[in-house]
């Protein structure tokens, strides 16, 4: 029997795929408690819209932890301690001094997001890790995206790992700057900050708003926007138009197949 997945599934698949099951285990597991619906046409459009909020959803939180992340990798924190002869430290320091600190600093995070080692016992200065993506062992968490871009004729692939179709194709196209030659400093400081989606119709002909918002290192900010029926070309196309905006206003030569 098949049927569309509602929700993901560790060995059946993600939102959206349809899959084959026994009748047995659709009807009295699957179905009865919203993990999947009988695929047909009508469950087939609810499930689309469904896995579209869902990439979403992923794109959004990606982008909320990347941002933390930049922010965590400037912070530096002093802890004060009591020290005997030869500065020799009474007692240790934990996870759990380091995440009171990060706490004061406006930091939510909770104590078994941060990772010592070992328990500090000795002056010095130490790094600490800060684990802010959710634990998950699951491959599909991750997509890959390839994009070929063309630069004065020359036809460049590109390609990419992120958390979601959107910070993968960012990726692909930020970690192959310095294959595109005149432009690669025009556009290392470029950053994606914040994504949006609207359908702006339902059903089997719905189309997918997508807003980027970017910024530089010197603090401007600007929206671009795709449409498509497909989310990831919707999401593709604002990510170029954000691209050649950047160029635009730093004054960047014309491509060859301009002139």
């Amino acid at each position: 029997m098949e049927v569309i997945l509602l929700k993901e599934h560790d060995s059946l698949g993600e939102i959206g795929d349809i899959v084959n099951v026994k009748p047995g285990y659709a009807r009295n597991r699957l179905i009865p408690q919203g993990l999947a619906l009988r695929a047909s046409n009508k469950n087939i459009a609810v499930a689309s819209e469904r896995k579209k909020v869902a990439n979403v959803k992923l794109e959004r939180e990606n982008i909320t932890l990347q941002k933390l992340a930049k922010k965590l990798s400037n912070v530096e924190i002093t802890i004060e301690v009591n020290v005997g002869e030869e500065e020799k430290m009474f007692g240790s320091i934990t996870n759990l001094d380091v995440h009171k600190e990060l706490t004061s600093k406006g930091f939510d995070l909770d104590k078994n997001q941060i990772i010592i080692d070992e328990p500090i016992k000795a002056l010095g200065i130490y790094h600490a890790k800060v684990k802010i993506a959710k634990d998950t062992d699951k491959k599909n968490i991750n997509s890959i995206a390839k994009a070929y871009l063309i630069v004065d004729g020359k036809e460049i692939l590109c390609e990419g790992e992120g958390n979601g179709p959107v910070n993968a194709l960012d990726q692909a196209i930020r970690s192959n700057l310095d294959k595109i030659g005149k432009y690669s400093d025009y556009l290392k400081d470029l950053r994606l900050i914040d994504y949006k989606v609207r359908i702006l119709n339902t059903g089997t002909n719905a189309t997918t708003r997508v807003s980027i918002e970017s910024s530089d290192d010197k603090g401007k900010s600007w929206f671009t926007i795709g449409v498509s029926p497909n989310i990831i070309e919707a999401s593709f196309k604002a990510l170029l138009d954000s691209i050649d905006y950047k160029l635009f206003k730093e004054n960047a030569p014309l491509s060859s197949n301009w002139q």
